[in-house]
């Protein structure tokens, strides 16, 4: 049981004065290889893409993206420009690169809009660089950009999905203050002052995970001593969920850990959030 998110993202920062020139017109837009967001569990990765880990599928993908400006003639526009989006690699080529279908229609936005591949995962050979393709186009001219953020998660597994067992499902968590995010980048968040005892002595299944803050994207777990970090697709408001099939438990027992030995759990956004909630199911196994 091996179970791994990955991300990509970009925001105006991250764009070239070309790029920025195309996305204000209407007619052009442009196509870019979504950057992938550093990450600390995987041995290697290129300006563009992943190296995919032996053994790995893609069996979910969330694609979204969000701009705010000021239309030529006057006015403000706010719209998802994602024209289309699809994954990359060298195996994929053998009929075409997989399209991410559905689109979100925006960061954050209630029900995100997820592609799930649960039953016909995506099989990426080992050491294969695996990149996020996305082309962006607004429906109207603009004179400026006030804001720009473009993302892609991709859920890895080994395909193995280890089925909870016959116990008592619970939902625990709350409110994480006191870290403050790194925009574009997984952070992690420090446990609450006075988590200790938080659980019964014992060993403990996660099953799911939620994640709210004003700008985020994803949230992932970090077992004691495990390499690879399960997640979730973020939202951006306390009375929203996630993807049902993230809290319905469907993609299974996301790993195991010990009361004594609580996982931590990452985040990624596009601002310096500081309001974090997280809440989680687990499953008592010994």
């Amino acid at each position: 049981m091996a179970v791994h998110t990955l991300a990509y993202m970009m925001t105006l920062r991250d764009l070239t004065d070309r790029q920025i020139a195309d996305l204000k017109d209407a007619g052009r837009g442009f196509e870019v290889y979504v950057n992938p967001v550093p990450d600390p569990a995987l041995s290697s990765s290129t300006a563009t893409g992943f190296f995919v880990p032996r053994g790995m599928h893609v069996t979910a993908v969330h694609a979204t993206a969000w701009i705010v400006g000021l239309k030529t003639g006057g006015g403000d526009l706010a719209e998802n420009p994602i024209d289309h989006a699809q994954l990359e690699a060298p195996s994929l080529l053998r009929l075409a690169p997989p399209l991410v279908r559905p689109l979100a229609a925006a960061p954050g936005c209630d029900q995100p809009g997820v592609q799930l591949l649960t039953n016909q995962a995506i099989a990426i050979n080992e050491n294969e660089v695996l990149q996020a393709k996305v082309r962006v186009q607004v429906s109207a001219d603009l004179t400026d950009i006030t804001s720009f953020v473009l993302s892609v998660v991709v859920f890895l597994n080994d395909k193995v999905v280890a089925p909870p067992s016959d116990g008592q499902l619970f939902w625990i968590g709350g409110p994480f203050e006191g870290t403050t995010a790194q925009p574009g980048k997984w952070t992690t968040l420090a446990w609450p002052t006075g988590t200790g005892g938080l659980l019964p002595d014992g060993r403990y299944a996660l099953m799911a995970v939620e994640h709210w803050s004003l700008t985020a994207v994803a949230a992932r777990v970090q077992f004691a001593g495990g390499i690879y970090r399960p997640g979730v697709i973020s939202v951006r408001g306390k009375f929203e969920r996630t993807h049902e099939a993230f809290y319905e438990c469907r993609f299974g027992v996301l790993g195991l850990f010990s009361s004594f030995a609580l996982p931590q759990f990452e985040v990624l956004c596009t601002d310096a959030d500081t309001l974090h909630n997280v809440t989680y199911a687990v499953m008592r196994v010994g």
